[in-house]
């Protein structure tokens, strides 16, 4: 059975050839990547809060807390802790959102000297 095909394009008849669907999905993919860009660059500025849903079982494991009552201890000054800005920043233990600086958790650990 031989399928249809163009006669000017001897291209199959309808549908799309491999490459240009190839190339139509990557179109995609990299429209669909720069907006999850977007929203990757805004959830690193909400606050931990916001996402509390999607990271409740972890805060809940490590006994997260949003001020730290520990001498010395807060996020601010724990190597898993990268600073987005002042008073927020990015924990190497949570995928989403940003924590307050002044939070502590039991992971805790001293930045290197």
């Amino acid at each position: 059975m031989s399928k249809r095909t163009d006669p000017e394009t001897d291209r199959p008849a309808a549908g799309l050839t491999r490459r240009q669907f190839g190339w139509q999905s990557l179109g995609l993919l990299a429209l669909a990547g720069s907006f999850g860009a977007g929203r990757t660059a805004r959830a690193a500025h909400a606050p931990l809060v916001d996402t509390l849903p999607a990271n409740a079982p972890l805060l809940a494991g490590v006994q997260y807390v949003p001020k730290s009552v520990k001498e010395g201890q807060r996020c601010a000054n724990c190597v898993l802790y990268q600073a987005t800005d002042a008073s927020h920043g990015k924990c190497a233990l949570f995928q989403q959102g940003a924590v307050p600086a002044e939070a502590w958790c039991m992971s805790w650990g001293p930045k290197p000297a």
